[in-house]
C-alpha cells in the first residue's frame, strides 16, 4: 500500500542562504514538487540549515526517509547546489489508507 508522507529534509545552509532557497524552490518546481515549507533555521553550535518539507508517496515512513526520499530529493538538491553529506531526512504520514 502506497501512502503520502511528509518528508522533512535538513541540509547545511550555504553562505548565500536566500539564493539557495530560490534555487531549491526552482529545482523542486521544475520537478513538479511543491514544498509545503522552505526556510532557513538556526541549528546547534551556531549552524544554519535549510528546512524543507515536501510530499512523497512511499510504502512506509522508513522507505520514504531512507530509500525513495534520498533517491528523489538527493539529486534534486544536489542540482540546487546543496552538499549531499549534510542531508538528513525524516518522514511522517500525512494520509490515511483508504478503507
Amino acid at each position: 500500500m502506497i501512502l503520502v508522507y511528509r518528508v522533512i529534509i535538513h541540509a547545511a545552509a550555504p553562505e548565500d542562504e536566500e539564493a539557495a532557497l530560490e534555487r531549491v524552490r526552482a529545482v523542486l518546481g521544475a520537478a513538479g514538487i511543491l514544498a509545503s515549507e522552505l526556510r532557513v533555521e538556526d541549528g546547534p553550535d551556531d549552524a544554519r540549515f535549510l528546512h524543507i518539507e515536501a510530499p512523497l508517496e512511499a510504502p512506509s515512513a522508513y522507505h520514504a526517509a531512507h530509500v525513495s526520499g534520498p533517491e528523489l530529493y538527493g539529486p534534486l538538491l544536489a542540482e540546487a547546489g546543496l552538499e549531499q553529506e549534510s542531508l538528513t531526512l525524516a518522514a511522517d504520514r500525512v494520509s490515511e489508507p483508504a478503507a
